[in-house]
């Protein structure tokens, strides 16, 4: 994953899109089905930096709460495991989430990107 757009005119939608398809093949195997991802500047009100909506295969992302693509980046991968997760778990982060986010931050340093999964 790089840590921002190298073309100038990429819109952070399409760097998110882009983000989203380069980690679900090295992160998730492509396991991950397509998504819309949404961007809405409200969603810190509600709360978090970003959701998830596994059921409407949808990720939603506040940008006006992350300082950089790096720190964006690391709550698109916190959300692209919710999705992969489910409702495995009883609880939004309980402990199948927090093993599998440790486990994804394991392979993030492996692969020496400049990323990781927000726990």
């Amino acid at each position: 994953l790089e840590p921002g757009p190298k073309e100038p005119n990429v819109s952070l939608s399409d760097w998110i899109l882009q983000a989203f398809d380069m980690a679900n093949q090295e992160f998730f195997s492509g396991e991950l089905e397509p998504v819309q991802i949404e961007l809405d500047s409200t969603w810190h009100l509600r709360g978090g930096a970003g959701g998830a909506h596994p059921d409407k295969r949808k990720i939603v992302l506040d940008p006006s709460v992350h300082m950089c693509y790096r720190d964006l980046c690391a709550t698109l991968l916190h959300e692209m495991l919710h999705l992969q997760i489910g409702d495995a778990d009883d609880e939004e982060h309980g402990p199948l989430y927090l093993q599998a986010c440790l486990n994804l931050n394991e392979r993030i340093m492996a692969s020496r990107t400049a990323c990781f999964c927000r726990l």
